[in-house]
């Protein structure tokens, strides 16, 4: 399987649509002959210059599998990173939500055992 075909599958498998330009450009790209680094080089906006950086030293030394895999070390790395600083963020906020919910429902029940106490005449 060559890459035009790995891209022609990217494209049909990832559904993103600000993605299907790309993968179209890439593909004319590789059917003209390009490598996959000159497809991508002018795509700063979607694929970060570190990367195309990576994908042509990854060309030019025939290990672009390990590339591959250092890219997704690389962003996998960084998404943990922001994932974990967004739990930081989020976790106070939904702390203050629940508190909230409970003593609603506190005050709730509570209110309710006043009104029936002031009823019986406690």
């Amino acid at each position: 399987m060559n890459y035009r075909d790995v891209f022609k599958m990217l494209k049909n498998v990832i559904s993103v649509p600000i993605f299907t330009p790309l993968f179209d450009r890439i593909i004319a790209g590789l059917e003209r002959g390009d490598s996959i680094h000159q497809s991508l080089q002018y795509e700063t906006m979607l694929i970060p210059s570190n990367v195309s950086a990576l994908i042509k030293v990854g060309e030019q030394t025939a290990n672009l599998g390990s590339t591959f895999d250092t890219i997704i070390a690389i962003h996998q790395e960084e998404l943990e990173h922001y994932i974990n600083n967004l739990s930081k963020v989020i976790e106070p906020v939904m702390l203050v939500i629940v508190g909230s919910v409970i003593i609603m429902i506190a005050l709730g029940v509570f209110g309710v055992i006043m009104n029936i106490m002031d009823n019986v005449g406690m």
